[in-house]
């Protein structure tokens, strides 16, 4: 395809009207098509059994006094699929419930879609919990199955505990497994019936124990308990409600923190203290299905992780799992490579980027520290494995300066080989394009979700030498 075809495409296809400042790359960016919904960042790409891509997004509009959003109108469900045949976009019902940010869709053996993401987190405000919440909350904790054949969800089984940011992984034999995640608000009512307060009930199970969801009798029974132990504690300082982290399998393994001078935090009893502020989207989420068919379980912002053993349902701690980083970290990128180690790359402590990479040997069931990759920015970045087994790596931004009042996204395109550890830039997406999360498609081409002068457009990226 010559420059000129392409222009068109931009031009017709996304309505792109700057066409000066399109630069055009080695590989070849090609926008098929407008979304029929606008996307953030919270949506994920599943590869249903046609080859067809779903695009899912639970997402939540922020009210303020200049712009007061009703609360039943501030969360959207955005669902639709792409069809590689048709280079469209088809819109499709939307789910009956809304879950959450992080429901990562699994598609089952029979094809259809399990959605699962309960709701419950509320704000850190006892008088901010609203009958509105309480409901999102009852409903959520139900999951939800797509069938793309004929587009109906169906709601099936009930989470035996509610909870978010948990792990989520189909298992051989068809069942999906639920890990950890985040789960503390049992609700308390004053005597005329409103949620007043909610607090840890240590007499309920609480997110150590698994999950199993059984697609046959759709149903969610409890399973064996995970290795680690990790528990959230609730303090009140004034009207102030706050959160934390503290033991994991009862062994402190941090300072107190130090906070601003005026932050209430200072003020905690030192019995009450924790490891570290944890942001709830550290919880623990990665999971990682082993060339021996285990499942790793990957507490990446404590430096830990497990290992689920299927045939014998049992969670037992990794002692030898050390990570060079370990502070809050959080990395977008971890994937098994074709030799059946599991490679992290990234994290974040606080503004501070970590580009450590790391390789899990699940035979030796050790890490090794293999040096720095040059990813220069921050923010969210995102990465692909190629079938080569190499890992691309885009996106991400600059701030401009220490109090983030602007940024300049990152284009540069990194391909890291994991197997000679070398990382070079293999690419650079046109100035006017965000490439947000991508897929690989039936016939190898890359598809992306990016934003093209600030419209949602499906893009399709080829390049002879990856």
């Amino acid at each position: 395809m010559n420059k000129k075809s392409l222009i068109n495409i931009l031009l017709f296809s996304c309505f792109i009207f700057n066409i000066q400042n399109v630069v055009f790359a080695k590989g070849q960016f090609v926008v098929v098509a407008k979304t029929t919904l606008p996307h953030g960042q919270n949506y994920e790409l599943t590869k249903l059994q046609d080859g067809r891509i779903l695009i899912s997004e639970f997402t939540q509009l922020n009210s303020s006094l200049d712009n007061p959003i009703p609360e039943e109108k501030r969360f959207l469900k955005r669902f639709e699929i792409y069809n590689p045949k048709t280079k469209k976009f088809e819109k499709i019902s939307q789910p009956k419930i809304w879950h959450y940010y992080y429901t990562k869709p699994i598609v089952l053996d029979d094809g259809k879609v399990l959605l699962v993401g309960s709701f419950c987190q509320m704000g850190p405000l006892e008088k901010d919990v609203t009958p509105f919440q309480l409901k999102m909350c009852t409903q959520s904790q139900y999951a939800e199955v797509y069938n793309p054949i004929n587009d109906t969800y169906k709601i099936v089984g009930k989470l035996q505990i509610p909870r978010s940011y948990f792990g989520i992984t189909k298992l051989n034999n068809g069942k999906v497994l639920i890990t950890n995640g985040v789960s503390d608000y049992i609700y308390k009512y004053d005597k005329n019936g409103k949620a007043d307060y909610y607090e840890t009930n240590a007499n309920k199970p609480t997110t150590r124990f698994s999950e199993l969801y059984d697609p046959i009798a759709e149903t969610f029974t409890l399973n064996s308990q995970t290795a680690v132990d990790i528990r959230r504690k609730h303090v009140k300082v004034g009207d102030a409600r706050y959160e934390y982290d503290y033991y994991i399998n009862n062994i402190k393994s941090k300072p107190k923190p130090v906070y601003p001078k005026g932050d209430l935090r200072n003020k905690l009893p030192e019995l009450q203290e924790t490891i570290y502020d944890v942001p709830q989207n550290d919880i623990s989420r990665q999971t990682v299905t082993l060339n021996n068919n285990e499942i790793l379980v990957l507490w990446l912002h404590l430096g830990t992780a497990e290992i689920y053993n299927s045939a014998t349902n049992t969670f037992r701690r990794l002692p030898n799992f050390q990570l060079k980083f370990r502070d809050s970290r959080n990395p977008e990128i971890v994937h098994k490579i074709p030799d059946g180690r599991v490679v992290i790359i990234g994290g974040k402590t606080g503004r501070t980027d970590n580009n450590a990479v790391e390789i899990f040997d699940y035979k030796t069931e050790t890490v090794k520290y293999i040096g720095t990759i040059p990813i220069t920015g921050d923010g969210i970045y995102h990465s692909l494995l190629l079938p080569s087994g190499k890992v691309l790596i885009y996106g991400g931004i600059l701030r401009n300066n220490s109090i983030w009042k602007g940024y300049n996204p990152i284009h540069s395109m990194l391909l890291y080989d994991p197997i000679t550890n070398t990382t070079e830039i293999i690419d650079e997406s046109p100035k006017n394009f965000i490439l947000g999360k991508s897929i690989i498609l039936d016939d190898g081409s890359i598809f992306f979700v990016a934003s093209v002068n600030g419209k949602t457009c499906g893009v399709i990226y080829k390049n002879s030498e990856l």
